[in-house]
């Protein structure tokens, strides 16, 4: 009886041994990383912003989280997707790379990744300027305000005709938003 008690604890450790061996030869999957993380803002459609790095040879890349169509992969490349990406709605945006492998251990593992948003200058639309009163009473002072000028402009008055002046400085030098004032001559 003892020699059949033997049998069974051999053929159990054969078993434990073969299940532990099967456990050690399955691949792991590790956290994946980006070789470059930031992109530029509005750059265009499938731009490439960074190797992903720490790929397990044999599995395939998606992403899990996209940041709404800001984001996607080529190959081995996240790249930037369809939807525009702008600096100023956002300086970071978040995605969640997924790593897929049959037969490892962690299949499938996710990473989560922040890529920053750099800032473009993006030079403002400039209208025509106008004025806030276009009539003058002879005899009479009159003043009126600049309009429509683009916020941070600056206005520079040069050549005014006679009896105008700017901020009371005839045109010189650049003014923000300024006052024309003209005082009306009789003729």
């Amino acid at each position: 009886m003892a020699q059949n008690d033997n049998r069974q604890i051999n053929v159990i450790l054969n078993e434990m041994d073969t299940r532990i061996a099967s456990l050690e030869t399955r691949p792991v999957l590790s956290a994946l990383s980006l070789a470059a993380n930031s992109v530029t803002e509005n750059a265009a459609s499938s731009t490439v912003i960074g190797g992903i790095l720490g790929k397990t040879s044999g599995s395939t890349l998606s992403l899990f989280s996209d940041d709404g169509g800001r984001f996607a992969i080529s190959g081995t490349n996240l790249v930037t997707g369809l939807t525009n990406i702008d600096y100023e709605a956002a300086t970071s945006r978040s995605i969640v790379l997924r790593e897929t492998l049959a037969g490892a251990t962690n299949s499938p593992r996710d990473t989560s990744l922040a890529v920053g948003v750099l800032n473009v200058f993006e030079q403002p639309s400039l209208r025509a300027l106008l004025l806030s009163s276009t009539s003058l009473t002879v005899g009479t002072t009159a003043s009126g305000a600049i309009t429509e000028a683009a916020t941070g402009s600056t206005i520079t008055a040069s050549g005014l005709p006679a009896g105008y002046t700017v901020n009371g400085r005839r045109g010189r030098g650049p003014m923000m938003a300024a006052d024309l004032h003209r005082t009306a001559r009789s003729r």
